[in-house]
């Protein structure tokens, strides 16, 4: 297969990892992510509009559900910042041969965002284990021992992408069902709680 000199990538592939501003793009989702996640104000020095995060008409906190609607290169830079799909080509620096496919790699973008593809975040509260249906016996009794033990961890995050529970291997704490506790998902996202540790500011250099 032969590639046209003036051919271009997907601008899609600038927002995930190899990119070097590509994953910075979804540090003011994630910051706003966590503020809903905690119930706290939202704090971003990045993108995000602040005007309307500091209103609570605009930006409420405390609230059951959230819908968020975007395109596939936000998301793309969402799942980049918040740590999914971690592709072992794009961390370790080597760029992929865009004339021959790579059936190790763990990025396929029409998995990540095919037509009408979502994320879906839950925080899940396991002080009522009877609200937990469809869970199983073993998380439940797993879940109380951690309520007596410490009440920060009876909360946690679980992440879906297209109906698929991800393994958040960057959070401590996390187990087999895919859940973390929200004080360890928070403090695993650091690189969006410090602004995108200077990539932003790169973005205007």
């Amino acid at each position: 297969m032969s590639i046209p000199i003036s051919w271009r990538p997907p601008v899609i592939i600038w927002y995930r990892y190899g990119s070097e501003l590509g994953p910075v793009q979804g540090v003011g989702y994630i910051n706003e992510l966590l503020a809903r996640l905690t119930d706290r104000p939202v704090e971003d020095h990045t993108q995000t509009n602040q005007t309307l995060d500091s209103n609570s008409e605009t930006f409420p906190l405390g609230r059951g559900i959230y819908v968020d609607f975007s395109h596939d290169n936000l998301m793309t830079a969402v799942a980049s910042a918040m740590g999914l799909f971690r592709d072992k080509n794009f961390i370790s620096g080597r760029v992929l041969d865009p004339t021959r496919r790579d059936d190790s790699r763990d990025w396929f973008i029409s998995r990540i965002v095919p037509f009408s593809g979502r994320m879906v975040v839950e925080r899940i509260d396991c002080g009522s284990p009877s609200s937990s249906q469809g869970i199983s016996r073993r998380t439940i009794s797993s879940w109380a021992e951690r309520r007596m033990k410490n009440e920060d961890r009876a909360v946690f995050v679980r992440v879906l992408m297209n109906d698929a529970v991800q393994k958040l291997d960057f959070c401590e704490g996390v187990d087999e069902d895919g859940l973390c506790p929200l004080s360890s998902f928070v403090k695993s996202q650091s690189y969006a709680k410090e602004n995108g540790q200077g990539d932003w500011e790169r973005c205007f250099q």
